[in-house]
């Protein structure tokens, strides 16, 4: 990945981060809570691939994503611990949302994972903001 690429590609995967957490506020307010919290996994999905994308990795795998951010950034103390796992909870609770017959997220649940989802990226955001790599800023909770 040459460095103009993976400037685009970072730039790419950081407004599908903030489209995927405004479509996950849409959902919300719309009462689609399973789709809320697969939308929420989605921003913080990535936010993680630019993350990654910022040291010149690319992950294959959503799980193999999950552990280039523990070992390139949690593991060397750039982001907290609760990160990677607030992350893994994401995915798990996405597949959940998306596959669980007999499991719905109620409103309460489906605000507290967007709500984590929000926290994850800022924390990534702030690294890449960091790193020069953005100076985009957090956006504003939408107001659907």
């Amino acid at each position: 990945m040459t460095g103009e690429n993976k400037k685009q590609n970072l730039a790419v995967e950081i407004e599908k981060s903030t489209a995927s957490l405004r479509a996950a506020e849409l959902c919300l307010a719309a009462g689609l809570f399973d789709d809320a919290v697969s939308r929420a996994y989605y921003a913080a999905y990535h936010m993680a691939q630019a993350l990654a994308f910022s040291e010149g990795l690319e992950a294959r795998t959503h799980g193999g994503l999950h552990d280039l951010v523990y070992l390139t950034f949690v593991r060397t103390g750039r982001l907290a611990a609760e990160v990677a796992k607030d992350f893994a909870a994401l995915q798990r609770f996405r597949e959940s949302a998306d596959y669980a017959r007999a499991f719905h997220f109620d409103q309460a649940q489906a605000n507290e994972e967007v709500e984590r989802a929000r926290a994850l990226c800022r924390a990534m955001r702030a690294l890449l903001v960091a790193g020069g790599w953005t100076t985009t800023p957090e956006p504003e909770k939408s107001k659907p």
